[in-house]
């Protein structure tokens, strides 16, 4: 097959692949009337596992902050945002990116996951020492303990896995499963403790059980998916990494710079106001947590889908902006399950399910509330920004919000502590997803795709 045959198979293949996406995403995504047989059952498995993993997360997380404290709980949260800024620096926005490369160019399947696999290993090397250098240079006044660090690196190590090979090979399932297994394993050490000696339970318990349980989950997932994937032909690994530092530069800035919404402002609450303080923050904070788990779990599947309608070779327009708008409808839908209540009956599930010192914290709950009630369209548009190479706009998005934040913490966090933390989440993270929206808007128009398909 000469050269112009093969690249037009592959256009072809691509084009093929957009269309199967495009009726795909319908099922699983346009309306639960659209789904039946198989995909019904994949679609209602992979739900029913993020509810029940969702559902153990939100209670153990529960029984940790009632057992720790407020102060307690506080410096738990401290060290799993300081893992969460490890965790996206050694995605390198991978987690963004290469369901779209691996679909648009899936003659270099093996390479990239060799590459990605190298360059997030490396980054995680960094990131271990530097929290070994923070611990033995700062002492034992820096705030940080052995404890935490463990819970930080357990936060990270998930970073290392291969959820864009599942996703590719849809199999979403799988990957779930095994995902269901660690967070199991990782429960079941923690009530476990907690229903025999409550006392015992501390951060570097906890940290222990989160790091053994991540390794759990990352050696489940290798010992599957790396005996299937062809890691045949000429693999440049070496071009591929550097090729991949280039390119996500602008993905992976803006990765970070997201964690100006969600994590900055629990750092500068803990600096200002207190661990206890914090704490507060961090339980309404669940709610969030919860929220986002089932919004990925949705997102999951539209993904590959979005990545084909956004192919350079594919030619499926019709009923793309349609797919989209509905796309989205699903995600604020999900959204409103756990955000609606929290605006509504803030006070009351804080005084159902925490210690009364946490009751203060409505005022924080609410705003938080309002807040996932957008987040599902802006991850939905956001998804198609970086699917359609918009990297440029999708980092200085995250930048203006991000610059936002920081001034909005600074100004509203002495003032106001908790809320004040979640006032500048809302306002500074709503404005960069209004842009997203904008973009996806002026990119659809651009391209002259019919607003009616």
């Amino acid at each position: 097959m000469s050269e112009a045959q093969d690249k037009s198979a592959r256009v072809f293949e691509c084009e093929e692949s957009g269309r199967r996406g495009s009726r795909g995403a319908a099922r699983y995504l346009i309306s639960l009337l659209g789904l039946r047989g198989q995909e019904l059952s994949k679609f209602f498995s992979l739900v029913a596992m993020s509810l029940f993993t969702a559902g153990l997360q939100f209670a153990t997380m529960v029984k940790i902050a009632n057992v720790l404290g407020k102060a307690g709980f506080g410096d738990l949260a401290y060290a799993i945002v300081v893992g969460t800024y490890g965790s996206t620096i050694i995605l390198y926005g991978l987690d963004r990116t290469m369901v779209r490369d691996m679909i648009h160019f899936p003659g270099r399947f093996g390479e990239f996951v060799a590459a990605s696999l190298f360059l997030r290993a490396g980054i995680f090397g960094i990131f271990i020492l530097g929290l070994v250098l923070w611990i033995v240079l700062s002492g034992s006044g820096g705030g940080f303990s052995w404890g935490a660090a463990a819970v930080a690196a357990a936060v990270s190590v998930p970073s290392l896995n291969l959820q864009p090979v599942y996703d590719v090979w849809d199999k979403m399932q799988r990957h779930a499963v095994y995902n269901l297994l660690r967070r199991s394993a990782y429960f079941a050490a923690v009530w476990a403790v907690v229903l025999s000696s409550p006392e015992g339970l501390s951060i570097s318990l906890i940290g222990l059980f989160m790091l053994l349980s991540a390794i759990l989950g990352i050696f489940l997932e290798y010992r599957w998916a790396i005996a299937r994937i062809e890691f045949t032909g000429p693999l440049h690994i070496g071009r591929a990494t550097i090729s991949m530092i280039k390119d996500n530069v602008w993905v992976s800035l803006a990765g970070v710079g997201c964690l100006s919404f969600g994590g900055l402002n629990q750092l500068i609450l803990k600096h200002i106001s207190g661990s206890s303080d914090l704490g507060g923050y961090a339980v309404c904070w669940q709610m969030v947590a919860l929220t986002t788990l089932l919004l990925m779990q949705v997102a999951r599947i539209g993904k590959p889908a979005v990545a084909r309608y956004s192919s350079p070779a594919s030619q499926a327009n019709n009923g793309r902006v349609s797919f989209l708008v509905r796309y989205g409808m699903i995600m604020l839908a999900v959204a409103a399950v756990v955000g609606l209540p929290s605006m509504l009956f803030a006070g009351p599930i804080l005084r159902t399910l925490f210690r009364p010192e946490y009751v203060s914290a409505a005022g924080t709950l609410r705003v938080l509330g309002a807040y996932v009630m957008i987040l599902g369209v802006g991850m939905a548009a956001s998804q198609y920004v970086v699917a359609a190479r918009m990297e440029r706009t999708y980092f200085f998005s995250v930048a203006f919000g991000g610059v936002l934040s920081a001034v909005l913490c600074f100004v509203l966090i002495p003032r106001y502590s908790g809320l004040g933390a979640a006032l500048s989440l809302l306002i500074s993270h709503g404005a960069a997803m209004g842009i997203y929206v904008l973009a996806v808007v002026k990119h659809l128009r651009a391209a002259g795709r019919p607003w009616g398909a």
